[in-house]
């Protein structure tokens, strides 16, 4: 699997240290790809020693370096916003996660010992958070439960009742976790609600990762099609069908060169994760970002169409190879 990743050091504003930020980009597949941030923490006098103060996931198609760029500046200058991200990531300090660990622990054992003491053999249970699942796995399950688990939007397999772990997703997942807790809990008092009263969770689910601010990206004009592939992204419907079909057809950033489209962007040089690609990609990616996508949806709309322009090349390839075999050809065997 293909990753790139890159560091940014910067004074904070107020604060006797510098924050690091930490990237990771993994390209896992089509709209699959995220971006693991990891930003930590030294102080003057130890420089050489960080401490963690958060992390976070990203998806590639909300990203734009022109964005981070900003984001990074507002991180080091400003308190309030550094308590925003804070919040709109779900970053809790080591008390705050253990005391949140310790209570939906309480209540999956409380639902384990339930099942037990009714005949379900509980194989184990694992308490999530902000991005790991919490779940409940037994030998089998009582009907009930699993139709109520399955009805409040939980996963649910024969064996196994499981919340939390959405990618990019952290409120989601720390209010699935507790959702999830309570339902067993209540279960295991005899006290189960309907499902109404425990899929609360999904209302957290968001369509973006980008923390809401005052960030602003400059974006070009758009043609209709290149508009409704960014609000598909931006309502979290897009398909890899819908890039796959963008066409631009012959326009006027086709034969631009790449110093005509960094002006034309407003940059100086290609961002950081478009310049991680082959040389060739490159102008692509730009003239993308010209007909108004996203950076990062401009990079996934180049991997897309070299997936298939790759599995053109071998279609093409194989059925050669199918036209020299075929009966009768009298190519065949000729030096």
């Amino acid at each position: 699997m293909k990753s790139f990743s890159a560091q940014r050091m910067e004074a904070i504003k107020g604060v006797e240290g510098k924050a690091l930020l930490d990237y990771v980009v993994y390209f896992e597949g089509p709209l699959k790809e995220t971006i693991d941030v990891c930003i930590l923490f030294a102080s003057e006098q130890h420089l050489g020693k960080t401490q963690v103060w958060g992390t976070f996931q990203l998806w590639l198609k909300d990203f734009d370096s022109r964005w981070f760029d900003q984001f990074w500046h507002l991180f080091t200058e400003s308190q309030v916003f550094r308590q925003q991200v804070k919040k709109y990531y779900g970053i809790v300090n080591g008390h705050e996660r253990v005391a949140n660990c310790e209570q939906i622990q309480k209540q999956l054992d409380s639902a384990a010992m339930m099942l037990m003491s009714q005949g379900f053999k509980v194989n184990s249970t694992h308490v999530g958070g902000a991005i790991q699942s919490t779940y409940i796995e037994t030998d089998h399950l009582p009907s009930e439960l699993m139709v109520t688990a399955r009805q409040a939007g939980f996963r649910v397999e024969a064996t196994r009742i499981s919340a939390g772990g959405l990618v990019c997703q952290p409120i989601a997942n720390i209010e699935a976790t507790k959702a999830l807790g309570q339902l067993l809990e209540e279960w295991s008092v005899g006290s189960l609600k309907t499902a109404n009263n425990y899929i609360g969770w999904c209302d957290h689910i968001r369509t973006c990762s980008l923390v809401p601010s005052t960030i602003k990206v400059p974006m070009l004009e758009q043609s209709s099609d290149v508009a409704r592939v960014v609000d598909r992204s931006l309502h979290g419907t897009l398909t890899y069908q819908d890039m796959a079909k963008l066409r631009s057809g012959r326009d006027q950033f086709s034969k631009v060169n790449i110093s005509s489209l960094l002006s034309l962007l407003g940059l100086t040089d290609v961002p950081e994760v478009a310049a991680s690609f082959e040389d060739n990609d490159h102008r692509k990616i730009l003239r993308w970002m010209c007909r108004g996508l996203p950076e990062g949806l401009a990079i996934q709309k180049v991997l897309i169409d070299n997936i298939r322009t790759e599995e053109q090349r071998q279609r093409s390839k194989v059925a050669l190879a199918d036209t020299d075999n075929a009966p009768g050809n009298t190519k065949r065997g000729i030096a």
